[in-house]
C-alpha cells in the first residue's frame, strides 16, 4: 500500500519514546486496519532504546508508514504537534504508543465514514483499559443509543458537561481542518498530557458521539500519567495551568464551566504535583508553592468571572480524603483574591499537606501543620 498525499484519508500520529516493550503491539493494531489510502506517521522523539528499529521493521513491510526523527526530545506535546505538521490525512487520530486500537480492521473506515459523511470537526469515541493484560470497558455517558449527533454550541456544551467527563486527545477523531483553523497545536517540552482538549471541542460546529470501544489505553506503572516524579516536574503543571486559562472564554459560561473543571482537575488530581510537595527540601516545598501562587495570580480574571461561582456550585467537585468543604471555601476565595499573595500561599501549603496526607506519615503532617499553621503551639 503506496498511498498519494494527495489522496490521504486519515493521518495516525503516534510519537514514541522508550517505548521498545508496548510500541510493536502499537503498530501492529495500525497496520491492520484495512484502509489503504491513510498513513501512520510514527514521531521519534529522539528515543534512546531499541524503538526506532521496531518502527523502521515495519515502515520496511507496509508503504502507509512513515518515520519522522526528532534530534532533540520535545516530549509527547512536541512530539504531536511534528505528526500534525507534517500530517496529510483529511482525519487526524492520536495515539500514545503503549496503546492500541480494538482487534477489528474496519476501526479507522468507520470513523472516517462516520465523520465524513456528516461532515463533522469531531467524532468521540469510547475505549477500553488494559491492566496487565485484562481489559474492562470505560464509558463515560450513561446512553442507551448507538450514535449522537450535536450540531450546536449550547448542544455540545450541554453533553460535554453532563455526560462525557474523559478528556484523553486519543479518544477523539479531529478534522484536520477545524485543528488548523484555530491554530490548535499542544504544548511542547512538557511530559504531562494535554488538559486543553474539551475546550478545543468548544470551537467545534459539530461532533459525534459513538459509545463504542475503538481504542485500549494500557495503564502502567512509568507512564505520562503515572511518572515517577523528579524534582521541579511542579513547573510543567505551571504551563499547564497557564495553557488551560489562555482557553478559556470568561464571557461564556460553558468555557468557564468547562474550564474550571479542567483547573480543578490540575489542582486536586494530579497526584505528582502532590508526591513532590512531600519531598524533604522545606525551602523546595516553598518555591514551589510560590510559583503556583504566582501563576493563579495571572490567571485570577478565570477565578473572578460573572460565572466562576456558578460553575464551581455545578461542577459539584468530588474532593479527596482529608479535603472538606470548608477548605474548599477558603481556597476558592484564595482564588478569588489571589492579589493577596501571602494569604493565598498559606492557602496552598495548608492545601497541599491536607491532600497529600497519608495514614503513614501522619506524624510528619502534624508536624507541618504545627510549624506552620499553628507557629509551633
Amino acid at each position: 500500500m503506496n498511498p498519494s498525499a494527495n489522496k490521504i484519508k486519515v493521518s495516525l500520529v503516534v510519537p514514541f519514546y522508550n517505548m521498545e516493550l508496548y510500541l510493536d503491539d502499537c503498530i501492529k493494531s495500525l497496520i491492520n486496519q484495512d484502509m489503504s489510502d491513510m498513513e501512520i506517521i510514527l514521531v521519534d522523539d529522539a528515543s534512546p532504546d531499541g524503538s526506532l528499529a521496531i518502527a523502521q521493521k515495519y515502515a520496511a513491510k507496509d508503504n502507509r508508514i512513515k518515520i519522522i526523527r526528532h534530534e532533540v526530545n520535545k516530549h509527547i506535546g512536541g512530539a504531536r504537534n511534528t505528526g500534525l505538521a507534517n500530517a496529510n490525512g483529511e482525519y487526524i487520530l492520536f495515539i500514545d504508543s503503549d496503546d492500541y486500537l480494538i482487534d477489528d480492521s474496519n476501526i479507522i473506515s468507520n470513523l472516517y465514514k462516520q465523520a465524513n459523511g456528516n461532515n463533522t470537526d469531531l467524532v468521540i469515541f469510547d475505549y477500553k483499559r488494559d491492566i496487565e493484560g485484562k481489559l474492562s470497558y470505560i464509558s463515560s455517558p450513561k446512553l442507551i443509543s448507538d450514535k449522537y449527533s450535536f450540531n450546536s454550541s449550547s448542544s455540545i456544551a450541554n453533553f460535554l458537561l453532563n455526560h462525557y467527563t474523559f478528556n484523553a486527545v486519543w479518544a477523539c477523531f479531529y478534522k484536520r481542518d477545524f485543528l488548523q483553523k484555530h491554530n490548535f497545536t499542544f504544548t511542547e517540552n512538557n511530559p504531562i498530557d494535554d488538559k486543553v482538549n474539551p475546550l478545543w471541542m468548544l470551537k467545534t460546529e459539530s461532533v459525534i458521539y459513538l459509545p463504542k470501544a475503538y481504542y485500549v489505553w494500557r495503564y502502567r506503572e512509568g507512564s505520562v500519567t503515572n511518572i515517577k516524579v523528579k524534582k521541579n516536574l511542579y513547573k510543567d503543571h505551571v504551563v499547564m495551568v497557564l495553557s488551560i486559562a489562555s482557553f478559556i472564554d470568561v464571557n461564556v459560561w460553558q468555557s468557564v464551566y468547562i474550564g474550571t473543571r479542567l483547573l480543578f482537575e490540575v489542582f486536586f488530581y494530579t497526584f505528582p504535583l502532590l508526591r513532590e510537595f512531600d519531598m524533604g527540601d522545606e525551602s523546595h516545598r516553598q518555591q514551589m508553592v510560590k510559583e503556583m501562587a504566582d501563576v493563579l495570580n495571572k490567571v485570577s480574571y478565570v477565578f473572578n468571572s460573572q460565572y466562576f461561582d456558578e460553575a464551581v456550585a455545578f461542577e459539584k467537585i468530588r474532593l479527596p480524603k482529608n479535603y472538606s468543604k470548608e477548605d474548599l471555601i477558603k481556597f476558592i476565595n484564595a482564588l478569588k483574591n489571589s492579589q493577596d499573595q501571602e494569604n493565598l500561599k498559606n492557602i496552598l501549603y495548608y492545601s497541599y499537606v491536607k491532600l497529600y496526607a497519608r495514614k503513614k506519615k501522619k506524624a510528619r503532617i502534624k508536624n507541618i501543620f504545627n510549624k506552620v499553621f499553628l507557629k509551633g503551639k
